[in-house]
């Protein structure tokens, strides 16, 4: 999908803009995903099963810091804050879409960043124009005439052709 319905643009900008750090809702089912990932994923290590149980939900932050991987933490979040942010708004929205999304409007961004920085041509590179346009010569360039050389003047080799490993 690489680019958007007008429609589909207007949904991946409004989750872009929402607010899920203020969101009471995605906070708490955001602890609930990590707890119930953390108890399937060590249902067999009585040690980290012990440490589930009985937990403030401040805990369950250290454990998931603790016991997953950045990636594993990064994919439980954004597939809560789909699913918060289409319960809340009615939206439907594809995870795999927003990321295509995202990568496309942030290169836009920057491409549009950079033009923009992009100084207009000065008076002094207009004038240079004109000057090769009109075939005048041009301030502070050396002429340098067009001319061979004449082959009489070329003087002749005088070093003996280098002898191979072999012929020494």
């Amino acid at each position: 999908m690489s680019n958007a319905s007008d429609e589909e643009t207007s949904v991946f900008e409004k989750f872009h803009k929402f607010d899920f750090t203020n969101s009471k809702e995605y906070q708490d089912g955001l602890l609930a995903v990590y707890e119930q990932y953390l108890i399937m994923k060590f249902q067999n290590d009585p040690d980290v099963e012990q440490k589930l149980r009985g937990n403030e939900k401040q805990d369950i932050v250290k454990l998931a810091d603790l016991y997953l991987q950045p990636s594993e933490m990064a994919q439980l979040q954004n597939q809560a804050k789909v699913y918060y942010f289409c319960s809340e708004t009615g939206n439907i929205l594809s995870l795999d879409d927003y990321q295509k999304w995202e990568v496309q409007s942030t290169e836009t961004r920057r491409l549009q960043e950079i033009s923009s920085e992009t100084a207009p041509h000065s008076s002094k590179y207009e004038d240079l124009v004109d000057l090769i346009v009109q075939g005048k010569p041009i301030p502070g360039i050396k002429n340098i005439p067009d001319m061979v050389h004449d082959s009489t003047n070329i003087s002749q080799s005088s070093l003996e052709l280098r002898k191979k490993p072999w012929e020494t």
